[in-house]
């Protein structure tokens, strides 16, 4: 019999799918790539923004070429060549002085010793490790047969590190050293040996030029010094001439009173404090260091004022002592007018106006 067909359903309806909100640009994805699947308002959003962005961007392009043929057009400014030459010229000097110092007193510091002998001394050191990995070390198999000298003969061969290398150039004295070498490499002792001992000259050469620029270290030293001391020698005799040229001239300040106990005992006062701010203040902890200058700098900072003042009672008194002299030297009911008063100067020199509030 004849099959018999079945008769083929009818499609089931497909229910349309609904339109999805744009997802967010993955890394790399930019910014201005169309969501591939949006509403049309979505879409006239997003083509809204992007020429927002065009118009912003062509803005500042045009800014930019304007700022462009602005600057093409105006002569470009003259650069002080000599200024930054002499700038450099000064700072090659400070370096050259700085690796002067530094080779005389702390040699193995300096340029000239890191060039000639540290790092040939480490190039060497590298080779020497390469060099090694061609040797082989033999190692004693445990539990193996001994020969009729009491050495093993069965051995583990593999090759050899820098740690073996150092084995041998640690060992000691030279016999020490040879002896370690054929322990560790047998047959190859001599090769390891030979590269211990490239690498000691070079350690040897860095010694001794260290060595030789110590007696060049003390020289400098004293050199120095030397120097400082008589720097140190200069400015304190300045230090002492000014002091007393700037007390003799205001003695009515800073110089003794015949007969003024208080006066005097105050101004030694003063004097002592003063000796101490500027000695080596030995013995003074911190807290009277602190009080120490804050007392030396409330009064430097208060004493242009009271000068002013004292200068001002000064003239005041003077005044009154040649007004009180006029009238008792005058007939009475007559009194002999006072002079005009001078405005004093105001157009004082930078020294001048300093010589007047800072003695």
């Amino acid at each position: 019999m004849p099959k018999t067909e079945k008769a083929e359903e009818p499609p089931k309806p497909t229910t349309p799918e609904v339109a999805k909100a744009p997802d967010k640009p993955s890394e790399g994805t930019p910014e201005y790539q169309p969501p591939m699947v949006a509403k049309p308002s979505e879409l006239k959003r997003w083509a809204q923004k992007m020429g927002d962005r065009a118009q912003t961007a062509e803005q500042k392009l045009s800014e930019r070429d304007r700022r462009i043929r602005e600057m093409e057009s105006k002569p470009s400014e003259s650069v002080d060549v000599k200024a930054l030459t002499d700038e450099l010229a000064n700072t090659k000097k400070r370096l050259e002085e700085y690796e002067g110092e530094l080779k005389v007193t702390r040699y193995e510091r300096s340029g000239e010793y890191k060039d000639n002998y540290e790092k040939p001394y480490q190039d060497t050191v590298k080779k020497a490790y390469r060099k090694v990995a061609e040797l082989v070390i033999r190692e004693p198999v445990k539990g193996s047969d001994l020969d009729e000298h009491g050495k093993p003969t069965q051995f583990n061969e593999r090759e050899a590190t820098p740690a073996d290398l150092d084995a041998v150039y640690y060992a000691g004295n030279p016999m020490a050293r040879r002896n370690k070498a054929k322990e560790l490499f047998g047959e190859d002792w001599q090769s390891a040996t030979a590269l211990c001992d490239q690498i000691r000259e070079k350690q040897e050469a860095a010694l001794e030029a260290v060595q030789a620029n110590k007696g060049k270290a003390q020289e400098y030293e004293q050199q120095q010094t030397a120097q400082q001391k008589m720097l140190e020698e200069g400015r304190n005799r300045m230090f002492g001439e000014a002091i007393k040229a700037i007390t003799d001239k205001y003695k009515d300040l800073f110089g003794e009173r015949e007969g003024d106990s208080t006066w005097n005992d105050n101004l030694h006062k003063g004097r002592s404090m003063a000796d101490l701010a500027y000695s080596d203040r030995k013995g003074l902890n911190p807290q009277q260091n602190a009080i120490l200058d804050a007392q030396v700098h409330a009064r430097i900072s208060g004493f242009p004022a009271l000068l002013h003042e004292y200068q001002n009672v000064k003239s005041q008194l003077a005044a009154k002592d040649k007004e009180i002299a006029e009238l008792r030297g005058s007939a009475p009911g007559k009194g002999t007018p006072a002079a005009p008063k001078t405005e004093e100067p105001s157009n004082l020199t930078m020294d001048q106006a300093f010589d007047k509030f800072v003695p």
